[in-house]
């Protein structure tokens, strides 16, 4: 998850109001850049809180310090919570365009100053003498554990004998800041209580949030109906819009993927055409963050889709980190926690720190990759944000070992090296481990545990999971200029024949010809497609063939590409042809007598079908792809049959298809499969050789594929490939959950661009314009796309390129369109 949506979730009820609105001021600096105006006076808001915050967090801390209470470390949890979202809002400012306002550069000193006076004088934890906190507010004594009955009670007190009528205005104010604490932290029975009393609806938090917006946050379908209801009684508008971002409760709940609050704020008469600061609608941002079954909701149908564009992050800036390994030189890529979602292996375990974060505020992690050019990565804790799309990179000989170490340090809650003291470390190799799993084999789950030993008595303390990938060098293919596929005014989109003239489907209301076969791709260039799209992976003798499904169950049985060899995935299609006959007998297979070539064709396509009846593929679907008797089959090829057979005009987009973890756990096979480097390097081979002067565009779902292509060459451009969120979610791969972590993924490797499935563009047409301001090529894939209404939607949205099964109908459907106009 994103710091800023985290932000919120981490604050603390009694001190909400004294956090840094690092959201809102965040939009803001987004929206005036944007719109090229002046940061001066919003420069000034954010110094003023930080001001704020430093006084109010000295002021709190000062009879605190040394109690090592609970209250304290509360404190420190909240202070570190800020201090880390105001670094962060300065770096922000930093890059803004225009020059930074003296202001802020005279505020981010002083802030660094009282931070390292703050570490200098930080207290020990270590018991000590007893001190008395500060005395609770006024809103404390509600949000402690408590019935309902003494909630009520403590309502009663409150108000007194102005609990049934004719409350004063002070009353009334103080029970809308209750109603916004008790909207975000309180169930909706309590809520319900405040509500008998009449609260103030003009009251909003610090951040200028309403009750309503904060339910909704909250994701509580009950407290968001029971605050729905109060406005809707008093008359007040659904759709109340915080100051700074623009956001409404919609938005906050489409932002969050809360389909049920979604639904009912919707039914309730909230404006779904509403945009914030930004020009985004509710559903964008649900769209956006892969919460495709909440952007799907039929009454986002009628508001329609806004005019314009929408702009990329103003500080999208190229990494430095994805240029082409040199000759002798391996790069090491390592993450803080796994980039799989789905199950309970934690970033962080420390055995003196089992419960929450507010111990872990003085501390941070250091990793360091030996012998590498990268330096330490300092990461502070608790952790929160999702560290999948910022890894650690070093580059170091290609001999050398990878080594990593991991560093726990106290360092008093500020990123200065200077009185950190180191409390516990680890270091793990990272090596092919081929005697575990066979020659240029490795496991599809990249990860390893360190484990951390205490610096004083060596004992266990710990472990910290990584995820890593080692990419090594290929030559040959890192000079020249790559092509750009982004369409410039004037240009057509450019059609691609998905696994050449469409993929195999279980009708049979049209003839089907052999996916991914050479008849089928130059069928689908000689129907309007200049470019074509296939599957590539490695067979067990190191063999780059031509085929989609994880499982090859040609022979009958489910047996992965890469455990079977060249020659036996040869003849699992010659046997389907009539002239695989030859075959049979010359292996001295007696075969019944056939009258005619018809019933030996028949026959043969019933013996092909016979064989899959048991299979995953044909369980799950109920026919397998490029099979006789289903549609033309054809030969299996090889990628090296195609780039010397196929002519050069043809434009090859090639899918690296490298089996991923969760294919492999559908099919209920070990999760063991082709080293990747080796995978990488034996397509990178022959597309050296063969390619010649063909169009080729690499790309693949596999984040580690994109990485070490980037990595390893410079000739052709490399597109990630991600559904986004489109359900169902079978794959559980962070870096490909959403268009949000996508793009972050994009611009962290500087790759050419994304393909999604098009889905999300077709509930959003204008997050096409979001992927091409960031500089990068916009395509997309799906069964949506065979309709000709939804590829004019997003050729009108600017897309790049469709990948398409029906070749002649969108080819045909985009030829009549009007000419693109040229720039003049």
């Amino acid at each position: 998850m994103k710091f800023g949506l985290n932000y919120e979730k981490r604050m603390l009820p009694k001190w909400s109001q004294h956090y840094v609105d690092y959201n809102g001021l965040r939009t803001q600096l987004r929206a005036k850049t944007e719109m090229g105006e002046s940061i001066e006076e919003l420069a000034g808001e954010f110094v003023a809180e930080v001001a704020r915050f430093r006084e109010f967090f000295t002021e709190q801390y000062g009879p605190m310090e040394g109690s090592g209470d609970g209250a304290a470390l509360e404190l420190q949890t909240f202070g570190r919570l800020n201090v880390m979202a105001i670094r962060r809002l300065f770096g922000k400012f930093a890059r803004y365009r225009a020059a930074t306002p003296e202001c802020l550069r005279h505020a981010e000193s002083a802030f660094d100053a009282w931070t390292e006076a703050r570490q200098d004088a930080k207290p020990s934890f270590d018991g000590g003498p007893a001190v008395s906190c500060p005395a609770k507010d006024e809103f404390s004594r509600f949000l402690e554990p408590q019935s309902l009955e003494a909630f009520n009670a403590a309502l009663r007190d409150c108000i007194g004998g102005h609990a049934n009528s004719g409350i004063d205005p002070g009353y009334r104010q103080f029970l809308g800041r209750l109603l916004c604490l008790a909207a975000t932290y309180l169930p909706s029975d309590f809520i319900d209580a405040i509500l008998k009393h009449k609260p103030d609806l003009g009251v909003n938090s610090a951040r200028g949030e309403s009750a309503l917006y904060l339910a909704a946050q909250s994701g509580s379908l009950s407290a968001t109906q029971s605050v729905a209801g109060y406005f809707h009684r008093s008359g007040a508008s659904l759709d109340p819009v915080v100051a700074r971002t623009g956001w409404t409760p919609l938005m906050v709940a489409c932002a969050q993927g809360y389909t049920d609050i979604v639904e009912y704020l919707l039914s309730s008469g909230a404006d779904a055409r509403k945009v914030d600061v930004l020009g985004w609608t509710a559903r964008e941002h649900a769209a956006y963050r892969g919460h495709l079954t909440t952007a799907s909701l039929g009454d986002f149908a009628t508001a329609g889709s806004p005019d314009g564009e929408l702009a990329g992050r103003i500080d999208s800036t190229a990494s430095k980190i994805s240029t082409p390994l040199r000759a002798g030189q391996k790069a090491v890529i390592v993450t803080l926690g796994s980039v799989q979602g789905g199950h309970d292996r934690k970033t962080l375990e420390l055995r003196r720190h089992s419960g929450d974060d507010a111990g872990l505020t003085s501390k941070s992690l250091e990793i360091v990759i030996h012998r590498a050019d990268s330096g330490s990565k300092i990461v502070p804790l608790p952790l929160w944000e999702d560290y999948s799309t910022a890894p650690i990179v070093g580059r170091l000989d290609v001999d050398a070992q990878a080594q990593v170490t991991v560093r726990l340090w106290d360092d008093g809650g500020t990123p200065s090296t200077g009185n950190r003291v180191l409390e516990s470390s680890g270091t793990v190799l990272l090596r092919q481990d081929y005697a575990k799993f066979g020659a240029f084999r490795e496991s599809m789950l990249r990860e390893t545990t360190v484990v951390m030993l205490d610096r004083e008595t060596m004992e266990f303390s710990g472990t910290v999971l990584l995820s890593y990938v080692v990419a090594t060098p290929f030559a040959g293919l890192d000079g020249g200029e790559m092509a750009s596929y982004r369409r410039q005014p004037g240009d057509p989109i450019r059609l691609v024949g998905h696994r050449g003239l469409g993929q195999n489907t279980a009708g049979k209301s049209n003839l089907q010809i052999g996916e991914n076969t050479v008849t089928s791709f130059l069928s689908a260039y000689r129907l309007g497609a200049p470019f074509v799209e296939f599957d590539v992976q490695l067979t067990r003798d190191l063999e780059a063939v031509i085929y989609h499904d994880f499982s090859f169950s040609g022979s009958g049985s489910d047996v992965p590409i890469h455990d079977i060899s060249l020659a036996q995935y040869k003849y699992a299609g010659d046997i389907q042809n009539p002239s695989g006959s030859a075959l049979l007998l010359e292996a001295g297979v007696q075969r019944p007598r056939a009258s005619s070539s018809g019933e030996d064709s028949v026959l043969k396509a019933m013996q092909a079908q016979e064989r899959l009846r048991y299979t995953v593929d044909f369980d799950g679907k109920g026919f397998k792809a490029n099979i006789r008797g289903h549609s033309i089959q054809d030969a299996y090829a090889t990628l090296e049959e195609l780039l010397a057979r196929l002519p050069e005009e043809i434009g090859f987009n090639i899918e690296m298809k490298y089996q991923r973890l969760h294919e492999s756990v559908d099919a209920g096979v070990a999760s063991v499969t082709i080293d990747i480097n080796t995978f990488v390097d034996a397509a990178l081979d022959k597309i050296r050789r063969l390619a010649g002067r063909r169009p080729i565009i690499l790309s693949s779902f596999t984040p580690e594929v994109c990485v070490l292509l980037r990595l390893k060459q410079a000739a052709y451009p490399v597109l990630f490939i991600t559904n986004a969120g489109k359900p169902p979610t079978a794959d559980r791969e962070l870096r490909a959950a959403s268009l949000q972590a996508a793009l972050r993924f994009a611009r962290r490797w500087r790759l050419s661009g994304l393909v999604l499935a098009c889905d999300a563009f077709l509930l959003c047409p204008r997050l096409v314009s979001l992927v091409r301001s960031e500089g990068l090529v916009c395509a997309s894939y799906g069964v949506g796309n065979n309709e000709p209404a939804n590829a004019k939607m997003q050729a009108d949205a600017g897309i790049d390129i469709l990948i398409v099964d029906k070749v002649k109908l969108i080819a045909d459907a985009l030829s009549r369109l009007p000419p693109p106009e040229k720039s003049s």
